[in-house]
C-alpha cells in the first residue's frame, strides 16, 4: 500500500509544480523582447553643412559632428 500512495503523491506534487511554473516561463519572451528594443541606438553620423564668406561669396562645406571631421571641400552656393 505504502508504494502506490508514495507514486500518487510524487504524481500530484511533479503535476502540481509544473503547472505553478509554467506561467512564469510563458512570461520571459516578452521581458527579453523588450529588453533588448531598449538597448537599439543609431549608429549613422550626425553630417551639418557649415557655411564661410569667402571673397563676398558664400560657401558650405559638410562637416561630420560626430567624428569632428570636414568631409569635402567648400564649394560656392548659389
Amino acid at each position: 500500500m505504502k508504494p502506490i500512495k508514495k507514486i500518487i503523491l510524487t504524481g500530484l506534487f511533479s503535476c502540481i509544480l509544473s503547472s505553478a511554473t509554467f506561467p512564469c516561463v510563458a512570461k520571459t519572451p516578452e521581458l527579453y523582447a523588450t529588453e533588448i528594443t531598449n538597448q537599439i541606438s543609431p549608429r549613422a553620423d550626425n553630417l551639418e553643412w557649415r557655411f564661410k564668406i569667402i571673397n563676398g561669396l558664400l560657401h558650405r562645406r559638410l562637416y561630420n559632428a560626430t567624428r569632428n571631421i570636414w568631409v569635402g571641400d567648400w564649394e560656392p552656393v548659389n
